[in-house]
């Protein structure tokens, strides 16, 4: 996630006045000083996953059977994920630099998708504004400040796994209280 997160945040900081910063939300350290942006994954979901069973391995020949009846065949195994972030603008009371502006300046802005694609990669993709810039005033006493919120989406790929063959066998070592287990188990149904 930590990668998301990262990707995530240098998108919007392109989004962003200069002297705006970027910040997941929730950090138990202080914020910048203003304007300011937190963002928060807050949804994280799966919506697909690659399960082709005739996913070949870069030196296959593409002459079947698959998948190959090589034993050093490997798989890429993707998950795709759909991915809520909120997001929360604390501006400057200046006119240039309000929450207002700032959150204007996503919406204006996040459907580039050259800027997307330049810092996003391919890997993390910008969807949509699901829930449009709201302002929010300071509430008297508590910790609330005056700020606008909105939510984005985002889809990504995630647990990009190379390499996976078949599995020629499982070694099982333990303890079971007294007994100590060691046995493997191959394609031949084991030991």
């Amino acid at each position: 996630m930590q990668a998301i997160y990262t990707k995530i945040i240098s998108w919007m900081e392109t989004l962003t006045p200069a002297n705006c910063t970027v910040i997941v939300a929730n950090q138990n350290a202080p914020t910048p000083p203003r304007p300011f942006v937190t963002v928060k994954l807050s949804t994280v979901q799966d919506i697909a996953r690659d399960i082709t069973p005739d996913v070949r391995d870069a030196n296959d020949t593409g002459e079947g059977p698959f998948p190959s009846a090589d034993p050093d065949f490997v798989r890429d195994v993707v998950r795709f994920i759909q991915i809520n972030a909120d997001v929360q603008v604390y501006g400057d009371p200046s006119d240039i630099f309000s929450a207002e502006n700032i959150a204007q300046g996503f919406l204006d802005h996040a459907y580039n998708s050259d800027a997307a694609l330049d810092i996003l990669g391919r890997d993390v993709a910008f969807q949509l504004v699901t829930s449009g810039p709201q302002s929010v005033d300071g509430v008297i006493g508590a910790e609330f400040e005056p700020r606008v919120i909105m939510a984005m989406q985002f889809s990504a790929t995630r647990d990009i796994v190379y390499q996976i063959g078949g599995i020629g066998g499982v070694i099982i070592e333990g303890d079971a209280g007294d007994q100590r287990v060691e046995t493997e188990v191959g394609n031949t149904g084991g030991q």
